[in-house]
């Protein structure tokens, strides 16, 4: 398979050539010195990105045993091309949403998201205590694993032990859960450090997603290494066959309890290379494919759907900036932080590269529709803050010393984000105009994760790029990015950081939503104020897709970039 596989993407890469020779899409934005590019046809639909707040404390559904959705009639292949793996691993508690591009469409959560709201799944109601120190969790009955076992209270008490283990990336259940007990076969109750109002939202689609359901038997029976290489879970797909670094397949369960694929198999292929991805969809090899904005023109041209599915924050992140080993180098000094901040021009960026399509500079991990924030404030701060200023740039770096000194922007994809490495060689052209060696350094996605914490020499005092989906609280991806336990903690030996620490402790365990807000808002003045972690804007998470599929199953904006959660609602036209 692997030598036919090497020969389809040959050719594909042939036709890709011919076809993008012909085709007359905007080209990309390959430097700050681009003016314009074309728009995005006007039949574009484009989301507007839900706002989820903290969820309610009670939840129910009905009815209480998990209904199956009429069993269509199954047939065909399903072909996706996403530009990354990420870790390419199943071990449910170990990834990041990169990595459940792969795990998801076969594992259900604890708590759907729709329309930024937080809708009963594998669990039917949760329930806060009086006393705000405990949850309730009560199991929706009748859903079953792939092996045939029904999920129960057990398996709900494994799945969430397992996101406390000190190797789960996140530490939100690590951190804010004193233990979780099994009531009865389907109720568990989670007795909390304090009070924790966001702990739903960790167990639903958005990140943190610590509410995958894993089987407690199969996995204690067969260890993770067997379970890593044959998942078990419960969502739509099953797994049939992984095959590294090119592909994964899967087949569709008959009758699913929230929704029954009406494809019979589906296969997500990893195709890095943009024009490979493209040229796969317009000729039928692929119905759905990651694209980027400069594919949008070119894929309506050729009657190709162009759903534009989120609205994505896009952080700048200076890593290691306190950490010994930077001292004295050129991160190491505020001036030059801001210097290469107020170096990028945002409306640039926004107008020719985001083609209009994009948002103002917010939190490092939010956009305009999060919850709890100003957003008319922050946009106007964050403006305000990062103003392009070339010159004021050029003297800031001159006065510290650092006029041509070289920093390294590693460069990679995320899921929803393929044009990522695009944005990277624009930043690196504006820091070159102000004098600076900026080198871009593509690095696996997977790899770079094992760089971050604890922080490895290779990326201290350099820069890399992230996105932040829409829907996650605020609160989130400043701990994430800000917080000691942080999975990319910038802030760690700053002066700052125990205030940060405190704060983003009261803003978790604050049940009070003006108090909550205004907490926010003095834990995001601090640690933006360091120029460690800023944000560039948000920015579209775009997809092309065959015409014929019928992509009106999709809620959108879905809860994450991680479109292939959803692959069960694609329908044949």
């Amino acid at each position: 398979m692997e030598n036919r596989r090497t020969m389809t993407l040959a050719a594909l890469a042939l036709v890709a050539m011919l076809l993008l020779a012909s085709c007359k899409a905007a080209p990309a934005t390959s430097s700050p010195t681009t003016t314009a590019t074309t728009q995005a046809a006007t039949t574009t639909t484009t989301a507007k990105p839900a706002t989820t707040s903290a969820p309610a404390t009670t939840t129910t559904a009905k009815p209480t045993t998990a209904p199956t959705t009429a069993a269509p009639a199954q047939f065909g292949e399903l072909r996706i091309a996403i530009a990354t793996f990420g870790k390419e691993k199943f071990e449910v508690p170990l990834l990041v949403q990169t990595d459940m591009s792969l795990t998801h469409p076969m594992f259900d959560v604890m708590i759907w998201t729709e329309k930024g709201q937080f809708t009963p799944a594998v669990l039917e109601k949760w329930t806060m205590s009086p006393d705000t120190l405990s949850w309730t969790l009560n199991v929706r009955k009748g859903i079953k694993f792939h092996n045939g076992v029904e999920v129960t209270a057990a398996d709900i008490k494994f799945s969430l032990e397992q996101y406390q283990r000190k190797d789960s990336p996140q530490p939100m259940m690590r951190n804010s859960v004193e233990r979780i007990e099994v009531v009865d076969n389907y109720t568990v109750k989670v007795t909390t450090k304090g009070p924790q109002p966001y702990f739903p939202s960790w167990l639903t689609l958005g990140s943190p997603q610590q509410g995958g359901v894993m089987p407690k038997d199969y996995v204690e029976k067969n260890g993770w290494e067997y379970a890593n290489a044959h998942p078990v879970g419960t969502g739509p797909w099953k797994f049939v066959k992984h095959n590294p670094g090119d592909s994964v397949q899967y087949e569709a369960v008959s009758s699913h309890w929230r929704a029954t694929p009406n494809f019979k198999n589906m296969t997500i292929f990893m195709i890095p290379e943009e024009f490979t991805r493209i040229a796969a969809l317009k000729t039928g090899q692929m119905e759905i494919a990651e694209s980027s904005l400069d594919s949008l023109a070119g894929l309506k041209a050729a009657g190709l759907q162009t759903p534009i599915v989120d609205q994505v924050g896009v952080g700048s992140q200076f890593h290691g900036a306190f950490d010994p080993r930077v001292a004295g180098k050129p991160i190491s000094d505020l001036r030059v932080r801001k210097a290469l901040q107020i170096a990028i021009n945002r409306d640039e960026i926004a107008k020719n590269f985001f083609q209009g399509l994009g948002g103002p500079p917010m939190p490092i991990q939010s956009t305009s529709t999060t919850a709890e924030i100003d957003a008319d404030y922050w946009a106007k701060y964050f403006t305000d803050m990062y103003k392009y200023n070339p010159d004021e740039a050029r003297r800031l770096l001159k006065e510290a010393g650092a006029e041509g000194f070289t920093i390294k922007l590693y460069s990679h994809p995320i899921a929803g984000t393929p044009w990522l490495p695009q944005l990277n060689e624009i930043v690196a052209g504006y820091w070159q105009k102000v004098g600076v060696n900026a080198q871009v350094v593509p690095v696996d996605y997977g790899t770079l994760l094992t760089w971050r914490k604890p922080l490895l020499d290779q990326l201290a005092g350099q820069h890399t790029f992230m996105r932040y989906p829409s829907g996650a609280p605020a609160i989130r991806g400043l701990e994430s990015n800000f917080g000691s336990t942080g999975t990319s903690p910038l802030l760690i030996g700053a002066p700052t950081q125990p205030q940060a620490d405190k704060l983003i402790a009261q803003v978790w365990s604050e049940i009070d939503p003006a108090k909550r807000r205004d907490l926010l808002k003095e834990l995001i003045t601090l640690v933006h104020d360091s120029f460690v972690g800023s944000q560039i804007g948000s920015g579209p998470s775009t997809l092309g897709a065959a015409k014929n599929i019928d992509l009106s199953g999709w809620s959108t904006p879905p809860a994450t970039p991680v479109f292939t959660m959803f692959a069960a609602n694609v329908k044949h036209k």
